[in-house]
């Protein structure tokens, strides 16, 4: 996954720090990239053009981009790997502000970065998706979610869909988010963190990674 670039430093007495530029600096992304928008800014400027939205969902970003990136299926399939894997660290904090566009030295509109990603799993307890309106309207109602009670690949599927994505290219990303669960093991194993919340993260991980199967 393509993220803002980010550095692991010590201070003199040992301890660990993280530290990341700062996207909504334009000085702040790859030389390639310059300014950023998140989606509630841009959707909000758009409300006038689409039709008020009174509950977002994260569908309603594929509706911003829609209508105003060229390469607009390229973008929503970068966008569903980007959501799925915040939903698969357990970022309860990821809302539209925490997804954004950035235009590239060219001018076109490409998906920004990842940035403020976090397991608030770690910290608290809390709603799957940070938005209220879910992955999209209706998506609580479907027979999967109402038998389990939590959201599965179907939900992921169907969002797909109803961005216009292919069932093809939908299978790919979501497969590719299921393999590899020991090279994900290797990497929290490395983080900075007690095995208490090492083993929190881990848990929550291959859990939700089970439901995409």
């Amino acid at each position: 996954m393509e993220t803002m670039p980010n550095a692991l430093i010590f201070f003199p007495n040992g301890q660990p720090a993280y530290i990341t530029r700062n996207i909504y600096s334009k000085s702040s992304t790859k030389s390639f990239l310059k300014g950023f928008e998140n989606f509630d800014t841009l959707l909000n400027r758009l409300n006038t053009a689409i039709g008020s939205i009174h509950t977002k969902t994260y569908s309603h970003i594929a509706v911003v981009i829609d209508q105003l990136v060229a390469a607009s299926i390229l973008t929503k399939e970068k966008f569903l790997s980007q959501l799925v894997f915040s939903w698969l660290i357990a970022n309860g904090s990821a809302d539209m502000k925490n997804f954004g566009l950035a235009q590239t030295s060219r001018g076109d509109l490409v998906m920004a970065p990842l940035f403020n990603m976090i397991g608030t799993r770690l910290h608290e307890l809390g709603p799957e998706l940070a938005l209220p309106g879910g992955l999209f309207t209706g998506d609580r109602d479907t027979s999967e979610f109402r038998e389990y009670g939590h959201y599965t690949r179907n939900e992921f599927t169907d969002l797909a869909t109803r961005m216009g994505l292919s069932s093809l290219r939908t299978k790919k990303i979501l497969d590719h988010f299921v393999a590899g669960v020991d090279q994900v093991d290797s990497l929290i194993e490395k983080a900075f963190l007690p095995d208490e919340a090492k083993n929190i993260f881990k848990y929550n991980f291959k859990e939700r990674r089970n439901r995409l199967r």
